[in-house]
């Protein structure tokens, strides 16, 4: 009968441990910070969901085989997967765990990527990847970007009557405002803006006479097939010679509600921006 009570108490210890919450992980810092709260120093164990806040110095926290560092006066909520910007400025090393900013999914690429994200109070989001690249997603899953080593990309909410919560969800009237090459292959038009290929037809403009021209689009949103964006045009004109060159900011893109702007500067002309050269189209 003891044995029998003794097992019966194991089983249950067993199966209260495995309900229990697990860690994923450990913050620390040289300064004060906070989770869920409350006041820390020094480290502390991270469970799924805390919110860490860095205070006056900067955070760390190591989340699997993922690096976490908070920015003074930055805020987050960590999972073992993911982690969830709400204000300031983090910065991921290695792959896989992806960064949310608003209706932004920064992922990224590389076990030695380098990924800063920062999440303003006009909830303007900034990206740079100092080491490996990341791919830029709205919380739908549609890419939006892809950043080469060096790459810098600001997303701001679009203005035009969508607010930025609506990114994600595709809509035939979805505006966009493209900036590139306009190339053509087997008579169809395409244009690459950030790594991303839109295919593009018009039944009002003669897109054959813009071809080979560097050149700002305005165009709604079709579909999506696999790596290609389908638009209907509305307008075309002709880019300066400075944007040919690489020497002004070469993208401003609003897709699905939200507005990316490349700051890229002379990165362009380097091609360390992977929207800089035109890539190969189906």
């Amino acid at each position: 009968m003891r044995i029998l009570w003794c097992s019966l108490m194991m089983a249950g210890c067993a199966l209260a441990l495995s309900g229990a919450s697990t860690s994923i992980g450990v913050a620390r810092s040289y300064g004060e910070f906070k989770v869920d709260g409350a006041s820390v120093r020094g480290n502390s164990t991270l469970l799924s969901g805390d919110v860490i806040e860095s205070t006056t110095l900067s955070t760390t926290a190591n989340i699997g085989k993922a690096e976490l560092t908070l920015m003074p006066a930055s805020r987050v909520s960590v999972y073992r997967d993911h982690t969830a910007l709400q204000k300031g400025t983090a910065m991921v090393r290695g792959a896989s765990h992806a960064v949310e900013a608003g209706v932004l999914r920064v992922v990224p690429e590389a076990a030695h990527s380098v990924v800063e994200v920062g999440y303003s109070g006009q909830k303007a989001v900034t990206i740079s990847a100092h080491a490996g690249g990341a791919n830029v997603y709205t919380s739908g899953g549609v890419l939006l970007a892809s950043l080469n080593p060096g790459g810098v990309l600001a997303f701001e909410p679009s203005v035009g009557g969508r607010s930025a919560s609506a990114a994600g969800q595709a809509s035939a009237n979805t505006a966009l405002s493209l900036h590139g090459k306009l190339t053509s292959k087997d008579g169809r038009f395409f244009i690459v803006v950030s790594g991303k290929t839109y295919e593009l037809s018009s039944s009002t403009v003669n897109l054959a006479s813009f071809v080979g021209q560097v050149v700002d689009i305005t165009a709604s949103y079709v579909s999506t097939t696999g790596d290609v964006t389908i638009a209907s045009v509305s307008t075309v004109t002709s880019a300066s010679a400075a944007d040919d060159a690489g020497l002004s900011p070469l993208t401003i893109t609003v897709l699905l509600g939200v507005a990316a702007v490349a700051t890229i500067g002379g990165l362009a002309a380097a091609g360390s921006f992977s929207g800089s050269t035109p890539a190969s189209v189906p």
